[in-house]
């Protein structure tokens, strides 16, 4: 019983100096590191971690940066995305209390219906669309504090077709690259907007 109550208050007085080395170097733990796991866009290369880092510095009450940053002088980021354990170590080596990863899984333009009479006709638009899911650890409490999956779309603008019809491929709800690049750049700040309410609801990056 003696050893582990001695095991008890080690690990007690290694949560305390942990939780304080964060207080005291980074404004009360308002730091945090981003991750982003994306795909290969056809289109052009994501913004999504300079859009959110943006976001989520606009107000200046946090110290937000990107994994990157540390690629010289840190080990490897933790390829297992849900070992708290390694993201927990590998935030507190970067001096971050929370480390912040959104892996990105698909990332793509579809066609969906907007009106439909079924047998007699149908009508689609064109939507960017991008699915992920949203992990934040808190390194300074070794715990995961919010883990969620998300789907985000939005619509290009609208084509006109001359005849509504159940034709998928119809050669008037072509958009072009220059309207494909417009229409990911504009969903991925949406994105990066909603992500940071999402990650100040979690953490106290306010």
């Amino acid at each position: 019983m003696k050893n582990i109550g001695t095991v008890l208050t080690a690990l007690l007085c290694f949560a305390s100096v942990t939780s304080a080395q964060f207080n005291n170097t980074n404004g009360n733990g308002r730091s945090a590191v981003i991750k982003i796991n994306s795909v290969e866009s056809p289109w052009a290369e994501s913004r999504l971690s300079e859009k959110l880092t943006a976001e989520l510095s606009r107000n200046g009450n946090g110290e937000i940066i990107k994994a990157e940053v540390h690629i010289n002088f840190m080990p490897p980021f933790p390829s297992d995305i849900y070992s708290t354990d390694s993201l927990s170590n590998w935030g507190i080596e970067a001096g971050r209390r929370y480390v912040i990863v959104i892996a990105i899984e698909s990332e793509r333009l579809r066609k969906k219906k907007s009106f439909n009479i079924p047998l007699v006709v149908s009508k689609y638009e064109n939507v960017g669309e991008v699915i992920g899911e949203l992990r934040i650890a808190d390194a300074s409490r070794r715990r995961v504090v919010l883990a969620e999956r998300f789907k985000f779309e939005k619509e290009a603008k609208r084509k006109i077709q001359a005849m509504p019809n159940d034709d998928i491929n119809d050669a008037d709800l072509h958009i072009s690259a220059p309207e494909k690049l417009r229409l990911f750049s504009e969903l991925e700040s949406q994105l990066a907007k909603e992500l940071a309410e999402k990650i100040r609801s979690a953490t106290n990056l306010k």
